[in-house]
């Protein structure tokens, strides 16, 4: 908050699922992230995927002005033997949900945001995938829409995901009993380096967990702006990554 009152600005958090309990891994990251931005001053919303049956955590409900929680997506197997067919990365299909897109899309329209934070590669294809590149280029994006400026939007790259689908395939090539994993891993690394490229591109900023990470983003999308913030934040690092400039 501001010496007059105002917030340092406003930030929606677009996440694969509750970022709480936050005991490990993703959540871990999350949460601590989320409220190191609200900390900062900035008012802070979510949406993510989640179980609608259950109460918001009052962690969550502390840090979060507005929460949107949709149900995580089924896919079935047809769905994924499509997918490779098509040439797609799994991956980027894996949370693929046209609720969460419709309920996302509202709340860009009914809420005007400073930045908006994708957490990991499955939620990126929400607003950096071609689908979503093509609306903004044609001035469809919901921003445009109701007459919004346009979010920063950083990605918020958990793992550099091409360098893991490549090491799974070396790994499972060492044993002819796993042969077929280490094909399919190897087809998938390089459908989703494509991917990781174009999203990172895409973006405002991205953000890594380390200087490797950053390294390999960078050798598939040069010229990108990558911060590090390790999983133990640094949130001076942070705020200087994502913080918005908002006019009076």
């Amino acid at each position: 908050m501001s010496g007059d009152g105002r917030t340092t600005g406003r930030v929606l958090f677009v996440m694969p699922q509750m970022p709480w309990p936050a005991t490990q891994g993703t959540a871990l990251r999350n949460f601590h992230l989320m409220k190191a931005v609200a900390d900062a001053g900035f008012e802070v919303d979510l949406i993510a995927f989640g179980d609608t049956r259950l109460s918001i955590p009052v962690e969550i409900a502390a840090l979060c002005r507005v929460i949107e929680i949709v149900p995580v997506p089924m896919r079935s197997l047809m769905a994924r033997l499509r997918t490779f067919l098509a040439g797609e990365p799994d991956l980027a299909w894996r949370l693929s949900s046209p609720e969460f897109s419709s309920r996302l899309d509202s709340m860009l329209c009914e809420r005007e945001y400073d930045v908006v934070q994708i957490e990991g590669f499955e939620m990126a294809g929400f607003l950096l995938g071609p689908g979503a590149l093509r609306r903004e280029a044609w001035d469809r994006a919901p921003w445009t829409l109701v007459g919004h400026r346009a979010p920063r939007i950083v990605f918020d790259d958990h793992n550099a995901e091409y360098q893991l689908q490549a090491s799974a395939s070396r790994v499972d090539s060492q044993r002819p009993r796993r042969w077929l994993r280490a094909i399919y891993s190897w087809v998938q690394a390089s459908r989703i380096r494509r991917r990781e490229a174009l999203y990172a591109s895409a973006a405002d900023a991205c953000l890594a967990v380390s200087d490797e990470d950053a390294g390999l983003l960078r050798e598939i999308a040069p010229g990108v702006s990558v911060e590090v913030i390790a999983n133990g934040i640094d949130v001076p690092s942070y705020r200087a990554s994502a913080s918005p400039t908002v006019p009076p």
